[in-house]
């Protein structure tokens, strides 16, 4: 699999990687709330789903990469190997329950701390 070059003018040298497994529900809702002027690289590992999740990734722009073995640790480390081409200063790991991600300060592209809900 060839990724594309970090963008330039973007937070870029951030990947967010998040294991997916029959999340075609709630995979949009996570892919909107990352701050993509933020992040370089968003990658979905398919886990074997048997929904449209892949689908949904590729949609959003999400790089899909798939994993037939089973498991949250077996997905982690194929998006690793995803990356190891071109690898990030910053990788969170994501999961389609897991709270928004957002910078923790502003300007701020490479810490990133949990969103907390407006008022």
């Amino acid at each position: 699999m060839n990724l594309a070059p970090w963008p330039a003018g973007r937070g870029g040298f951030v990947a967010v990687l998040i294991p997916a497994l029959d999340e075609e529900a709630a995979l949009p809702l996570v892919l909107t709330a990352i701050p993509r002027e933020a992040v370089g690289s968003v990658i979905v590992v398919d886990n074997g789903s048997t929904d449209r999740t892949a689908h949904v990734a590729r949609e959003a722009s999400a790089t899909v990469i798939h994993e037939p073995r089973r498991g949250y640790g077996a997905a982690c480390l194929a998006g690793l190997a995803a990356l190891r081409q071109r690898p990030p200063r910053s990788s969170r790991f994501s999961t389609p329950t897991a709270a928004p991600i957002r910078p923790s300060c502003r300007g701020c592209s490479s810490r990133f701390s949990p969103a907390t809900p407006s008022s």
